[in-house]
């Protein structure tokens, strides 16, 4: 049995859920439990979301109770004493950071529990399973009249979706140091040149972003060209710029796996997902990091 831990906001718990089905589909099915207990000592956005947003229905344990002597984290010096000695628990392994990891797919499965910490953010572990996630991610709830007639527009035009984010990645020094100001005004701008030079300059852009006036106020290359800016769906609707990020044709994405959700559920036949070269401040980070599916057009930052 695998429990796969589900942490983060939206975009990272989809990213867990998809890892936890490619790890069910790989070692058969009922062989995965979901944990969502770490939410208890966190404060990431708006907790568990993926029941709420997508009617996922997927039993989950969220007492630590049962998970904690799996779990093999600890910075206590007994803990650290131990690993050195004897080596880490076969109960818990822990993602390789900002790199694909096939070897989750050679473990010990008959170890009666292991615990899957990590965001497994690589659309390689479950590309061979793309059905089944799309599946899973239906949005399930009626959209509002406004959010309709966006989604009536965004189809019947040449919709592009532009996600601006900050929030976090500026307020708070740990994120703002690690994926902060990496998609600068010069990537958006080469991301639409590039995307005018390809397909026309008949293109209607819809921004999406959780701090509008800023964009507003600094994104003057928009001002010649058909703009919506998107601004309606907060709290617990936020989900939704998701779901119209994904009725757009072609996508361009901030650092983000929000939008990068967005991109990934468009089933657009045509369509053209533009991110950044660059995904985190670090160049080191960035060594072997494949968050960009292949297919995906990678811009310069500057």
């Amino acid at each position: 049995m695998f429990i796969v831990e589900i942490i983060g906001g939206l975009g990272n718990q989809m990213f867990c859920y998809a890892f936890a089905k490619a790890i069910e589909h790989h070692y058969g099915k009922g062989s995965v439990q979901l944990y969502t207990g770490r939410f208890q000592h966190t404060d990431d956005n708006r907790g568990y979301e993926l029941d709420y947003v997508f009617g996922i229905d997927d039993p989950v344990i969220s007492e630590e109770k049962g998970v904690k002597s799996l779990i093999d984290d600890s910075w206590s010096f007994p803990s650290r004493l131990r690993r050195k000695l004897f080596g880490q628990k076969k109960t818990y392994y822990k993602e390789q950071i900002y790199t694909y990891d096939a070897r989750v797919f050679n473990l010990d499965s008959s170890i009666k529990q292991i615990y899957l910490q990590g965001l497994w953010k690589d659309e390689k572990y479950f590309k061979n399973i793309r059905s089944i996630i799309l599946g899973k991610f239906t949005f399930i709830r009626e959209l509002s009249p406004d959010n309709n007639l966006l989604l009536s527009d965004m189809q019947q035009s040449e919709s592009v979706s532009l996600h601006v984010r900050r929030g976090d990645y500026i307020s708070n020094e740990f994120y703002r140091n690690i994926v902060g100001n990496v998609c600068s005004y010069q990537y958006y701008l080469n991301s639409l040149n590039y995307l005018e030079k390809k397909l026309g300059t008949d293109l209607s852009y819809y921004i999406f972003s959780d701090d509008i006036a800023w964009v507003k106020a600094n994104f003057d290359f928009l001002e010649d060209r058909k703009v919506v800016f998107v601004q309606n769906n907060t709290g617990v609707n936020s989900y939704i710029d998701m779901q119209l990020m994904s009725n757009c044709k072609y996508n361009i994405i901030a650092n983000s796996t929000f939008s990068w959700w967005g991109a990934w559920l468009n089933n657009y036949e045509d369509k053209i997902v533009i991110a950044p070269k660059m995904w985190y401040n670090d160049p080191e980070r960035c060594k072997n990091n494949d968050i960009v599916p292949d297919d995906w057009i990678k811009i310069d930052i500057e």
